[in-house]
């Protein structure tokens, strides 16, 4: 008990600093720790998280399907999230996954796309792994389709409202473009500065 107490406080402002969810878990993906931007994504109290397993607590359909909980289904056995904790135990380097998984989300079952990491983590000689998530499923849903104006490349909301693309995937996904230009339109826009040698020897 008061190793896992003192790897909280070992752990607790590194894991604070990152920007996205993370869980420190056990073998069975059990919650040992996790960060302040995790007790956002959940809302709730860090006394009702930890101990549980992940898939509990991300609210994956079949984490309620047995008396058990999480890793106790016939699905279990397929969860990239369990897996990947898995693999990051046995090999000892991080791996990264993406998935899909089926949640419960005001009473409804709902499809989430996950990004996460899993890095294996050692303290007082015994391994941990650092299950970072990122929520990508906004991200996913906006790749299948995008109302995009065929002349200016204006994108439209679901409010029938069209913005520059630039300005559309910043206030959706806090996403910032640079800009540059494409070797066509370089030639087109500026014939001047894309004469090769031959050409430029005609003239």
């Amino acid at each position: 008990m008061e190793s896992l107490h003192s790897i909280r406080q070992m752990v607790g402002p590194m894991l604070d600093a990152m920007p996205h969810p993370v869980f420190l878990v056990d073998e069975d993906v059990t919650i040992v720790a996790l960060n302040s931007a995790s007790r956002k994504m959940i809302g709730k109290k860090p006394e009702l998280i930890i101990k549980r397993r992940a898939g509990e607590i991300l609210h994956c359909i079949h984490a309620i399907e047995t008396e058990e909980g999480c890793g106790n289904s016939v699905f279990c056995a397929d969860c990239m999230v369990r897996n990947s904790v898995k693999k990051a135990f046995i090999k000892h380097i991080p791996i990264r996954e993406k998935a899909k998984m089926e949640i419960v989300s005001k009473n409804r079952v709902n499809d989430a796309y996950l990004s996460f990491i899993a890095s294996p983590f050692e303290y007082n000689e015994k391994q941990y792994v650092l299950l970072q998530i990122e929520n990508i499923t906004e991200l996913i849903e906006l790749r299948k389709i995008i109302p995009i104006c065929c002349a200016c490349h204006k994108i439209r909301d679901d409010s029938e409202y069209w913005h520059k693309v630039e300005n559309y995937f910043q206030k959706n996904l806090d996403l910032t473009f640079s800009h540059s230009i494409c070797p066509d339109c370089s030639r087109r826009l500026y014939p001047e500065l894309n004469l090769s040698g031959e050409e430029k020897s005609q003239k």
